[in-house]
């Protein structure tokens, strides 16, 4: 089986990895071919091409294409994320309902756009859109050599979700605990950047080399 992974639900850092027979044969970020760093709001078309040419695979190969973010998730992570946001941040929790039509259509035709680009037909692939922590913990946990291990994925947010604790036990994964928005060690550290004075969901890895320089007795 050969899957094809398009990592594009977000506007930063299209990318693309591809898979033969279980193994591993290319991946790239859409970036190292734009020379535009984190590529912002591109598709990941050359991503793609690349994964391709380097697995020697022509698009009408493909069996499957694997998507990191999950209407489904999406969808059910709504009602709890309004319950949270309704008094503090009512505009926001009414955004979230208002623009669901809005956010799957903006996130297929991310998807659809990537691999149109690279000459696959969006309507001939399965697509499978996988919750968004879930393709963090599987990526972390099916390469790490680990039969078992304990699983935390943080960042920003995926569809709600800005945090999971899970475990994995021969080779499956299971969810034990998820936070969502507005609750985010990944949106904190964003704000931190932005306080530092540099671009959110860019300079965050500035923030994160510059730390261990740090002098604490400076503060």
């Amino acid at each position: 089986m050969i899957i094809l992974g398009v990592g594009t639900p977000f506007p930063h850092d299209p990318s693309a990895a591809i898979l033969v027979g279980g193994k591993i044969i290319a991946a790239a970020d859409e970036e190292r071919f734009t020379r535009e760093k984190h590529a912002q709001d591109k598709f990941a078309v050359e991503a793609v091409k690349f994964c391709l040419k380097t697995a020697n695979v022509k698009p009408e190969d493909i069996d499957v294409v694997a998507y990191p973010w999950s209407f489904h998730a999406h969808l059910g992570g709504v009602l709890p994320y309004v319950k949270r946001c309704w008094l503090a941040r009512p505009s926001q929790a009414l955004k979230a309902v208002t623009q669901l039509a809005k956010t799957y259509k903006d996130a297929v035709k991310k998807l659809d756009g990537s691999l149109r680009g690279a000459g696959i037909d969006p309507r001939r692939v399965k697509k499978y859109f996988v919750e968004h922590h879930l393709a963090h913990a599987s990526s972390a946990y099916h390469l790490s050599g680990m039969k078992d291990c304990a699983i935390m994925s943080i960042d920003g947010a995926g569809e709600f979700a800005s945090t999971l604790f899970a475990e994995g036990r021969g080779g499956k994964i299971r969810k034990i605990k998820e936070f969502i928005r507005p609750d985010s060690l990944g949106r904190f550290y964003s704000t931190i950047t932005a306080y530092l004075g540099f671009r959110t969901s860019d300079g965050e890895y500035k923030v994160m080399g510059m730390a261990p320089f740090g002098d604490p007795s400076k503060v």
